[in-house]
Protein backbone atom coordinates (compact mmCIF):
# COMPACT_ATOMS: atom_id res chain seq x y z
CA UNK A 1 0.00 0.00 0.00
CA UNK A 2 1.77 3.28 -1.10
CA UNK A 3 1.79 6.05 1.03
CA UNK A 4 -1.38 8.31 -0.65
CA UNK A 5 -3.46 4.84 -0.23
CA UNK A 6 -3.06 4.61 3.81
CA UNK A 7 -3.37 8.51 4.07
CA UNK A 8 -6.60 8.26 2.19
CA UNK A 9 -7.50 5.47 3.87
CA UNK A 10 -6.89 6.95 7.54
CA UNK A 11 -9.31 9.72 6.49
CA UNK A 12 -11.87 7.67 5.18
CA UNK A 13 -11.38 5.38 8.80
CA UNK A 14 -11.42 9.01 10.72
CA UNK A 15 -14.51 10.11 8.94
CA UNK A 16 -16.39 6.80 9.29
CA UNK A 17 -15.49 7.23 13.36
CA UNK A 18 -16.54 10.47 13.80
CA UNK A 19 -19.95 9.48 11.40
CA UNK A 20 -20.45 6.68 14.55
CA UNK A 21 -19.65 8.54 17.49
CA UNK A 22 -21.92 11.58 16.16
CA UNK A 23 -24.54 9.09 15.86
CA UNK A 24 -23.77 7.44 19.08
CA UNK A 25 -23.87 10.87 20.75
CA UNK A 26 -27.24 11.43 19.44
CA UNK A 27 -29.32 8.00 20.19
CA UNK A 28 -27.57 8.74 23.41
CA UNK A 29 -29.22 11.86 23.81
CA UNK A 30 -32.74 11.09 22.42
CA UNK A 31 -32.73 8.00 24.45
CA UNK A 32 -31.81 10.18 27.51
CA UNK A 33 -34.59 12.76 26.39
CA UNK A 34 -37.44 10.07 26.16
CA UNK A 35 -36.35 8.63 29.60
CA UNK A 36 -36.86 11.88 31.12
CA UNK A 37 -40.30 12.66 29.37
CA UNK A 38 -41.40 9.33 30.05
CA UNK A 39 -40.67 9.62 34.17
CA UNK A 40 -42.20 12.92 33.92
CA UNK A 41 -44.96 12.05 32.45
CA UNK A 42 -45.61 8.95 34.87
CA UNK A 43 -44.79 11.67 37.72
CA UNK A 44 -47.53 13.60 36.53
CA UNK A 45 -50.08 11.48 35.62
CA UNK A 46 -49.37 9.75 38.75
CA UNK A 47 -50.13 12.63 40.57
CA UNK A 48 -53.24 13.77 38.71
CA UNK A 49 -54.89 10.03 39.76
CA UNK A 50 -54.25 10.52 43.31
CA UNK A 51 -56.16 14.06 43.35
CA UNK A 52 -59.03 12.73 41.64
CA UNK A 53 -59.35 10.03 43.53
CA UNK A 54 -59.31 12.28 46.75
CA UNK A 55 -61.31 14.89 44.98
CA UNK A 56 -64.06 12.27 43.36
CA UNK A 57 -64.95 11.51 46.80
CA UNK A 58 -65.49 14.73 47.72
CA UNK A 59 -68.23 15.03 50.83
CA UNK A 60 -69.69 17.40 52.61
CA UNK A 61 -69.52 17.51 56.57
CA UNK A 62 -72.39 16.61 58.61
CA UNK A 63 -72.51 19.28 61.83
CA UNK A 64 -74.23 18.52 65.06
CA UNK A 65 -76.93 21.14 65.89
CA UNK A 66 -76.85 22.63 62.22
CA UNK A 67 -79.14 22.31 59.64
CA UNK A 68 -77.08 22.51 56.76
CA UNK A 69 -73.92 20.28 56.52
CA UNK A 70 -70.61 22.03 55.42
CA UNK A 71 -69.59 22.32 52.03
CA UNK A 72 -67.04 19.59 50.86
CA UNK A 73 -64.53 22.12 50.15
CA UNK A 74 -62.65 24.33 53.07
CA UNK A 75 -60.44 25.92 51.16
CA UNK A 76 -60.34 26.05 46.59
CA UNK A 77 -57.29 28.20 45.41
CA UNK A 78 -55.30 28.28 42.58
CA UNK A 79 -52.60 26.26 43.75
CA UNK A 80 -53.83 24.60 46.96
CA UNK A 81 -57.56 22.90 47.48
CA UNK A 82 -58.70 22.18 51.26
CA UNK A 83 -61.44 19.13 51.21
CA UNK A 84 -63.30 16.61 53.18
CA UNK A 85 -63.13 13.25 51.36
CA UNK A 86 -65.08 9.96 52.07
CA UNK A 87 -61.80 8.34 49.92
CA UNK A 88 -60.38 5.25 51.73
CA UNK A 89 -63.80 4.80 53.64
CA UNK A 90 -63.59 1.62 56.07
CA UNK A 91 -66.99 -0.31 54.62
CA UNK A 92 -66.83 -2.45 57.31
CA UNK A 93 -67.25 0.34 59.84
CA UNK A 94 -70.57 0.64 61.87
CA UNK A 95 -72.59 3.48 60.64
CA UNK A 96 -75.43 3.09 63.42
CA UNK A 97 -75.20 6.39 64.33
CA UNK A 98 -72.39 7.90 62.72
CA UNK A 99 -72.38 8.96 58.53
CA UNK A 100 -68.90 7.33 56.60
CA UNK A 101 -65.76 9.23 58.08
CA UNK A 102 -64.08 11.69 56.26
CA UNK A 103 -60.71 12.67 55.73
CA UNK A 104 -59.62 16.15 55.90
CA UNK A 105 -56.91 16.74 52.81
CA UNK A 106 -55.12 19.22 51.84
CA UNK A 107 -52.90 19.23 47.90
CA UNK A 108 -50.77 21.90 47.76
CA UNK A 109 -47.72 23.29 46.04
CA UNK A 110 -44.93 24.10 48.58
CA UNK A 111 -43.71 27.85 48.49
CA UNK A 112 -39.64 26.50 48.05
CA UNK A 113 -39.20 23.92 45.89
CA UNK A 114 -42.90 23.83 43.90
CA UNK A 115 -43.03 19.82 45.52
CA UNK A 116 -46.82 18.88 45.17
CA UNK A 117 -47.48 17.79 48.71
CA UNK A 118 -50.48 15.86 50.18
CA UNK A 119 -51.46 16.54 54.40
CA UNK A 120 -54.05 14.71 55.63
CA UNK A 121 -56.26 15.05 59.17
CA UNK A 122 -58.28 12.10 60.56
CA UNK A 123 -61.55 13.28 61.88
CA UNK A 124 -62.61 12.25 65.41
CA UNK A 125 -66.16 11.80 66.55
CA UNK A 126 -68.27 14.30 68.29
CA UNK A 127 -69.23 13.81 71.39
CA UNK A 128 -73.01 13.38 70.55
CA UNK A 129 -71.67 10.31 68.54
CA UNK A 130 -73.47 11.51 65.37
CA UNK A 131 -70.94 13.60 63.78
CA UNK A 132 -67.60 13.80 63.20
CA UNK A 133 -65.21 16.63 63.47
CA UNK A 134 -61.56 18.10 63.14
CA UNK A 135 -60.37 19.30 65.92
CA UNK A 136 -58.92 22.00 66.96
CA UNK A 137 -60.52 24.14 64.36
CA UNK A 138 -57.44 25.84 61.66
CA UNK A 139 -57.32 28.04 59.11
CA UNK A 140 -59.17 27.06 56.20
CA UNK A 141 -55.80 27.01 53.87
CA UNK A 142 -53.72 25.69 56.41
CA UNK A 143 -55.03 23.11 58.78
CA UNK A 144 -51.65 21.94 60.22
CA UNK A 145 -51.45 26.09 61.10
CA UNK A 146 -52.75 24.36 64.37
CA UNK A 147 -52.94 20.73 64.16
CA UNK A 148 -50.13 18.58 62.51
CA UNK A 149 -51.21 16.45 59.71
CA UNK A 150 -51.21 12.72 60.53
CA UNK A 151 -49.80 12.09 57.50
CA UNK A 152 -47.77 13.74 54.72
CA UNK A 153 -45.89 12.66 51.06
CA UNK A 154 -44.74 14.11 48.09
CA UNK A 155 -46.70 13.68 45.02
CA UNK A 156 -43.98 14.78 42.62
CA UNK A 157 -42.18 17.91 41.07
CA UNK A 158 -41.08 20.68 41.14
CA UNK A 159 -44.82 22.08 39.06
CA UNK A 160 -44.30 25.14 36.56
CA UNK A 161 -43.94 28.32 37.80
CA UNK A 162 -47.89 29.97 37.54
CA UNK A 163 -47.57 33.08 35.54
CA UNK A 164 -50.32 35.60 35.45
CA UNK A 165 -52.61 36.42 34.02
CA UNK A 166 -53.36 32.78 32.92
CA UNK A 167 -54.25 31.35 30.05
CA UNK A 168 -56.74 28.19 28.58
CA UNK A 169 -53.22 26.69 27.55
CA UNK A 170 -51.50 27.21 30.52
CA UNK A 171 -53.79 26.81 33.87
CA UNK A 172 -53.21 26.93 36.99
CA UNK A 173 -53.35 23.92 39.22
CA UNK A 174 -56.87 23.78 39.82
CA UNK A 175 -60.17 25.79 38.63
CA UNK A 176 -63.58 25.23 39.69
CA UNK A 177 -66.89 25.15 38.01
CA UNK A 178 -70.26 25.53 38.67
CA UNK A 179 -73.21 22.78 38.47
CA UNK A 180 -73.87 24.67 34.93
CA UNK A 181 -69.94 23.92 33.73
CA UNK A 182 -68.95 27.62 34.06
CA UNK A 183 -65.48 28.39 35.62
CA UNK A 184 -66.48 29.84 38.83
CA UNK A 185 -63.80 32.98 39.05
CA UNK A 186 -61.14 32.98 41.70
CA UNK A 187 -59.74 36.32 43.09
CA UNK A 188 -56.10 37.77 42.61
CA UNK A 189 -55.11 35.97 45.64
CA UNK A 190 -56.41 33.79 47.81
CA UNK A 191 -59.26 31.45 47.31
CA UNK A 192 -62.88 31.62 46.88
CA UNK A 193 -65.12 33.26 48.99
CA UNK A 194 -67.36 31.07 51.79
CA UNK A 195 -70.26 31.31 49.34
CA UNK A 196 -68.69 29.97 46.38
CA UNK A 197 -67.43 27.07 48.16
CA UNK A 198 -71.21 25.70 47.89
CA UNK A 199 -70.79 26.38 44.44
CA UNK A 200 -68.44 23.89 43.08
CA UNK A 201 -69.32 21.03 41.08
CA UNK A 202 -66.45 19.68 39.48
CA UNK A 203 -62.63 20.64 39.50
CA UNK A 204 -60.13 20.79 36.78
CA UNK A 205 -56.67 19.43 37.78
CA UNK A 206 -53.47 20.47 35.94
CA UNK A 207 -50.82 18.99 36.39
CA UNK A 208 -47.55 21.06 34.53
CA UNK A 209 -43.88 19.97 34.81
CA UNK A 210 -41.01 22.50 33.47
CA UNK A 211 -38.93 21.42 30.93
CA UNK A 212 -35.44 19.70 31.91
CA UNK A 213 -31.82 20.41 31.81
CA UNK A 214 -31.40 18.34 28.53
CA UNK A 215 -34.96 19.74 27.60
CA UNK A 216 -35.35 23.31 28.14
CA UNK A 217 -38.47 23.10 25.20
CA UNK A 218 -40.14 20.01 26.65
CA UNK A 219 -42.33 20.85 29.58
CA UNK A 220 -45.75 18.71 29.43
CA UNK A 221 -48.73 18.91 31.18
CA UNK A 222 -51.41 16.42 32.23
CA UNK A 223 -55.00 17.35 32.74
CA UNK A 224 -58.00 15.87 34.19
CA UNK A 225 -61.78 16.95 35.12
CA UNK A 226 -64.04 15.66 38.05
CA UNK A 227 -66.92 15.93 39.09
CA UNK A 228 -67.72 14.79 42.68
CA UNK A 229 -70.83 12.56 42.46
CA UNK A 230 -71.80 13.18 46.20
CA UNK A 231 -71.82 17.00 44.89
CA UNK A 232 -74.02 16.58 41.94
CA UNK A 233 -77.23 18.87 41.56
CA UNK A 234 -80.52 16.84 42.98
Amino acid sequence: MSLVELLVSMMLLGLVLSMVTGLFISVSKSVSIAQATDERTRTGSNAVNEMSRVIRAATTLKVTGALVAAPAFRFAGREAVVLYSSVDVNAAADLTYLPPKPTLVRFEIASGNRELVESRWTATAHPSGTSWIFAPPASPASPAASTPANSTRILGGPLATMTLPLTPTDPPLFSYYDALGVEIPLPATGGLSASDLDLIKSVQIAVRLPGTASSPDGALAVVSIVAPPNLKTP
